[in-house]
């Protein structure tokens, strides 16, 4: 087999002239939104729920007869369906919408409702004190853009986009939303039958921006490679950026010598400690902070994109075609301002316009285990920090294989700490493509265990692996 499955996730966007008619539609479903985010915010507000997630609602206090199942009312939870039948909800549901109501999509609002009321707790709750500094009043709803946890989109062969409306029970009304133009040049992954209609799909429509935003997958066939390069991404500036081959900044990239990408982190840094005290700040100011680190990642997603073009053009000129086999590290902005979720996404979509093969590997002891034969460092942690990969290697950060018969136990064969993680990903990657592993731009729990799995199965099996894991 000379090709690879590749399951790729596809953004489609799609630009809209929304007619007259629709836009009167959706400042409807703006009304009823606000209005049930003030039932919404009372009944946390109040205590009344405890807690929302899974699309169920943690109520202290049940009236049988007005909501649930008795399997329900046990448990303590009524779903976003049962949820309409609250006397507060269904009130606005006929004032907004009549009988005739899209239950479904009645639903979806509400789930939505009960994630942005979360949200806002989540942000706004004292780590120490877990109380929370409630707004004077219910969230506001901003007529920005509309996303339902129901199938709200439709599309047809002409190549136009429609919304189903919430104030019809058989989903015979829908309002066209006027595409004008295919930004991606991929309309046709939104499948029609034969009717012209295709299946109804989630997404997320931005009435601020004019944009229809949805995601669909298709299977592609990508070339196997015959030169793997391995990468490794760390927090220190040091070695930020390792490859296991030699690119067109050496193996080993710092952050130093990349000022313009400093400066901006630097700048993000101190965003990020001016936000940290938000509460003090009035909804006006939070909104001029959020702009301001919204502006400060997009200069630093920028000068990423460019780093990564770049290295990996000019490898790829050097060298021919070739694979890349990504870090999966899951440190990313939440945990600070390293950039490696950018470095993780950039790179990916780079190898995707080549039509070059990938791997987000999964990287078990890649800073303990010896490349040439596989031996994984088991001596005992260091206290300090307790890191047993610092163990694995010697006072100058070379790393000495601990299996004395391997070349990389001598002074000639010892290999550089920070090229060791690179290096075994880039091994990885080629036993995942030489297993016909498929490829997948979208990386889930799911995947990640399936590449454990296969990776620690190889070793035990005594083919690569003589330590066990």
């Amino acid at each position: 087999m000379s090709t690879l499955t590749y399951n790729k996730t596809e953004a489609v966007r799609l630009k809209l002239d929304i007619p007259e008619e629709t836009r009167a539609y959706l400042s409807r479903v703006y009304n009823f939104m606000r209005d049930g985010m003030t039932i919404m915010d009372n009944l946390f507000r109040s205590g009344r729920i405890s807690k929302y997630g899974g699309y169920n609602f943690y109520f202290n206090d049940f009236t049988p007869s007005l909501y649930g199942t008795d399997k329900q009312i046990e448990k303590g939870r009524l779903s976003d369906g049962e949820m309409r039948k609250m006397p507060e909800f269904s009130k606005i549901i006929r004032e907004h919408w009549g009988e005739d109501h899209q239950q479904t999509h009645i639903s979806g609002a509400i789930t939505k409702m009960g994630e942005m009321e979360k949200a806002y707790i989540e942000r706004n709750t004292d780590d120490k004190t877990k109380e929370i500094n409630w707004p004077n009043q219910a969230i506001q709803i901003r007529e920005k853009s509309i996303q339902n946890k129901s199938k709200i989109f439709s599309f047809d062969k002409s190549g136009e986009a429609y919304i189903a409306a919430f104030d019809n029970k058989k989903q015979r009304l829908k309002y066209r939303l006027g595409v004008v133009e295919d930004y991606y040049d991929n309309f046709n992954l939104l499948p029609t039958n034969k009717k012209g209609i295709a299946q109804p799909t989630g997404g997320i429509l931005s009435t601020k921006k004019n944009e229809l935003i949805l995601t669909k997958k298709r299977v592609l066939e990508i070339p196997k490679a015959d030169l793997w390069l391995g990468t490794d991404f760390n927090k220190s500036h040091l070695n930020w950026l390792v490859f296991s081959r030699e690119t067109k900044y050496g193996k080993i990239i710092s952050k130093l010598m990349l000022s313009e990408l400093k400066r901006v982190e630097d700048e993000m840094r101190l965003i990020q400690k001016e936000a940290s005290d938000f509460e003090k700040y009035s909804s006006k100011e939070r909104r001029g902070l959020r702009k301001k680190q919204d502006k400060a990642h997009e200069q630093q997603a920028r000068i990423i994109r460019e780093l990564v073009d770049e290295i990996l053009q000019d490898f790829y000129d050097k060298n021919g075609a070739f694979g890349l086999g990504i870090d999966s590290v899951h440190t990313g902005q939440k945990h600070g301002s390293f950039g490696q979720d950018k470095l993780q996404k950039e790179m990916a979509f780079w190898m995707t316009r080549k039509g070059l093969p990938f791997y987000h590997v999964a990287t078990p002891y890649t800073s303990r285990r010896c490349p040439e034969c596989g031996t994984v460092c088991t001596y005992g942690t260091v206290k300090k920090n307790n890191d047993a990969h610092l163990k694995a290697r010697g006072e100058d950060n070379f790393y000495r294989c601990h299996n004395k018969e391997c070349k990389v136990s001598t002074e000639e064969g010892k290999i550089h700490g920070d090229l060791l993680g690179a290096i075994n990903n880039e091994v990885f990657s080629k036993w995942l493509q030489d297993d016909n592993f498929e490829m997948t731009n979208t990386v889930d729990n799911q995947y990640d265990i399936s590449q454990w799995s296969f990776i620690k199965n190889k070793g035990i099996a005594g083919k690569c692996f003589p330590a066990k894991f």
